[in-house]
């Protein structure tokens, strides 16, 4: 039975969540909102996804250990190192990040279009593709 491509894309993104979670040490939960979306692609070149804080935040006179006045921080460091989620979706609506996500990254979702890096295609399992048009979407997103 076939599967939907919003299953495989899912599998894909938990898979390169849990590498992550490897890789990361924090004392609070990192939220990451994703989505395939159109990013620039042409024949030739193409973008195939982009990651960033959603927000930053600083403290202006005596920030957490670790972390510099004055100074703007990546949301999830700046939880981390004062040891609390500074941004709330309740309490988030003046920054924009109505989610409380700490982390936005988008995939494009062109890649295997006819005008999209002349036939590449995404690869959501979790070995090495046979093909070689193939971009692995867990190692990108990982």
């Amino acid at each position: 039975m076939a599967q939907m491509l919003g299953h495989k894309e899912s599998c894909s993104f938990i898979k390169a969540a849990e590498i992550l979670v490897e890789q990361i040490a924090s004392t609070q939960t990192i939220i990451v909102d994703s989505a395939f979306t159109a990013l620039t692609c042409g024949s030739d070149s193409a973008t195939l996804g982009s990651a960033g804080a959603s927000v930053s935040s600083y403290h202006p006179t005596t920030p957490p250990t670790g972390l510099d006045a004055n100074t703007w921080h990546p949301i999830g460091l700046f939880n981390d190192k004062a040891n609390s989620d500074t941004f709330l979706p309740a309490a988030d609506s003046y920054t924009g990040n109505a989610t409380g996500s700490d982390i936005n990254a988008k995939f494009n979702s062109d890649l295997g279009d006819a005008d999209c890096l002349n036939g590449n295609y995404w690869y959501y399992g979790y070995d090495a593709p046979l093909w070689k048009r193939y971009w692995v979407c867990y190692r990108v997103t990982s």
